[in-house]
């Protein structure tokens, strides 16, 4: 059972007589300062007392050469200084009901106690903290638990953080220190690297219970305690400071082991803050894998907004577009762009442009090639419609689109100008840059028809006119009977190439049809010159059944089209 203790009162810095009235008199000025308990403040204060200290010491080694203290025993007596001021702490907690009554000072006594400890190279002092919140992870009181997981977490980032590898001026400048100083210093540096990978252990031993703790804001602690260890490069920073230990191999499978607890919370713990969490914080670049994607990707279609909303923000911060399969890419798009939830569908946006657009070099024709329209048409229509709302939008001041401010946050004006141009740029079923009209541009082009305002103008500029466009249509039919002819002679083609290529050009008919459909026919040569052709393709034999059920499935609202091709 843990006890507590008050520590000592505070004394100034001029009547200090011992290491602990040196660390109590740090503590009491920091606590009760008015300075703001930032990261940077809490190291230059931890850094103040390491020298004040380490001044100490050498002038009672200097005036009393017979009576000085050892260095285990300066040792000793900091650790045995700091952990009564965290037990003070903590007793604070314990005998208040309410946190607004401690939060501040507490927090301002843990947050120099984790500095202190972990950001210099006394082991001794480092273990003694950390042996000491550990303990207090098992008691009965929540809050302390919660405070004890969240001193974890400050230790696992000062940990992390002051094992950087330190780059020298000389060797920038491409100088050489001499080998023995060398050798020397990488000795040194393992040592250090290895007790900190073992508190590292201990840490990540003593938190894993406590992210499946009965408490939810416990579990909420405990998962942003790990968040140091996954949201960046983390730990493996430490591991490769040092030669390859069974403590590497350890850690490893600890890390292995937190991280599938971890991806259990994000799909079944009951606190949708916790899986928000763990899908924004724990599912960083550098853990991110195909066994781990399709965890965030679930969250996307989770029942509670905040979740969803980390779950896209994730992928688009951590996951690239190469690193998805189609489907993965099609399921995040048809779930994201949802119209039942305003928020969730900016998030999308957000991913759809300041992502994926922007790893294919703003083209949209790429992107698409990426999501397949011949197999998912539906959902490309609803992020081809994005993308072009986007271009319309995307320079305008003040947009009432929630989406749009999201995007205009991650570019500037270059990358804005060139986003607008690659998508509003002319286009026409009739150019050959890439070796003829593929799937993607003639769904894209059909596509920008429908969504034009100025239908008259996009559409001139698309087909030119319908003789034009008629004639396209027929060079594909050609192609695909000339096709059928030679299937069975083919043997460069596996039979689901053939497949392929023979859905792609049907689909390519298709969206020519809807784009003849689109500029209304109203002329009257145009509109003869049409349903001559349709009832030459309908009529023709050698027409591929395929391609004639799928004009009829999809043209029923066109049906006056087809009756007067027919007859």
């Amino acid at each position: 059972m843990t006890t507590f203790s008050e520590p000592p009162p505070p004394s100034s810095d001029d009547d200090c007589q011992s290491v602990s009235e040196i660390i109590n008199t740090h503590f009491n000025t920091y606590q009760r300062s008015d300075t703001s308990s930032t990261k940077k403040n809490v190291s230059r204060t931890a850094e103040a007392l390491h020298h004040h200290v380490l001044s100490f010491v050498l002038s009672n080694k200097n005036s009393n050469d017979d009576g000085s203290m050892t260095e285990q025993e300066v040792s000793e007596e900091v650790a045995a200084a700091v952990t009564r001021c965290m037990d003070g702490a903590m007793s604070i907690i314990a005998a208040s009901k309410k946190k607004d009554s401690w939060a501040e000072s507490v927090t301002s006594i843990l947050e120099l106690a984790t500095a202190y400890a972990t950001t210099g190279k006394d082991q001794l002092v480092a273990r003694a903290v950390i042996n000491r919140a550990i303990e207090y992870l098992v008691v009965e009181k929540d809050t302390i638990r919660m405070e004890s997981c969240t001193m974890l977490g400050w230790c696992v980032g000062y940990l992390v953080e002051s094992c950087k590898p330190a780059v020298s001026i000389l060797k920038k400048k491409g100088k050489h220190n001499n080998g023995g100083a060398a050798n020397n210093t990488k000795r040194t540096n393992d040592a250090t690297a290895g007790w900190k990978l073992e508190c590292l252990i201990d840490i990540g031993k003593a938190l894993q219970p406590r992210l499946t703790d009965k408490i939810a804001k416990v579990r909420n602690a405990a998962i942003s305690a790990c968040v140091p260890l996954f949201s960046s490069d983390g730990a493996t920073k430490i591991v490769g400071t040092t030669t390859p230990t069974a403590d590497s191999k350890n850690f490893e499978r600890i890390m292995n082991s937190i991280q599938n607890t971890l991806l259990w919370i994000m799909t079944n713990d009951s606190s949708a803050p916790n899986r928000a969490l763990v899908a924004a914080q724990c599912c960083g670049r550098s853990v991110v894998s195909k066994e781990t994607i399709p965890y965030v990707i679930e969250r996307v279609k989770d029942v509670d907004v905040k979740v969803r909303e980390a779950a896209l923000d994730s992928l688009r911060e951590n996951v690239n577009l190469d690193d998805l399969t189609e489907d993965q890419r099609v399921e995040i798009l048809r779930y994201g762009l949802t119209k039942r939830c305003s928020s969730t569908h900016a998030k999308a946006v957000e991913l759809l442009c300041a992502n994926w657009l922007k790893s294919a070099k703003f083209d949209p024709i790429v992107l698409l090639d990426s999501l397949n329209p011949v197999l998912n048409e539906s959902v490309c229509e609803l992020a081809t419609e994005v993308i072009i709302n986007m271009a319309s939008k995307i320079d305008c001041d003040n947009s009432d689109d929630v989406g749009v401010e999201l995007v205009q946050q991650h570019f500037g004006g270059p990358e804005i100008r060139s986003f607008q141009q690659q998508i509003l740029k002319k286009r026409s079923v009739t150019q050959n840059d890439e070796g003829g009209l593929s799937p993607s541009l003639a769904f894209f082009l059909r596509v920008k028809c429908n969504a034009a305002t100025n239908k008259v103008e996009t559409i001139s500029d698309v087909i030119n006119d319908i003789p034009t466009l008629c004639n396209l249509l027929n060079s594909h039919v050609d192609k695909l009977i000339e096709f059928n002819k030679e299937e069975d002679d083919d043997e460069e083609m596996d039979e689901d190439e053939r497949d392929a290529y023979e859905d792609a050009q049907n689909f390519i008919c298709l969206q020519l049809i809807h784009m003849a459909n689109t500029s209304e026919l109203q002329e009257e040569g145009s509109r003869r010159h049409f349903i001559s052709i349709m009832r030459s393709m309908l009529s023709r034999l050698a027409t591929p059944d395929d391609l004639s059920s799928l004009i009829n499935r999809n043209m029923s609202k066109y049906v006056h089209i087809i009756i007067g091709a027919l007859y």
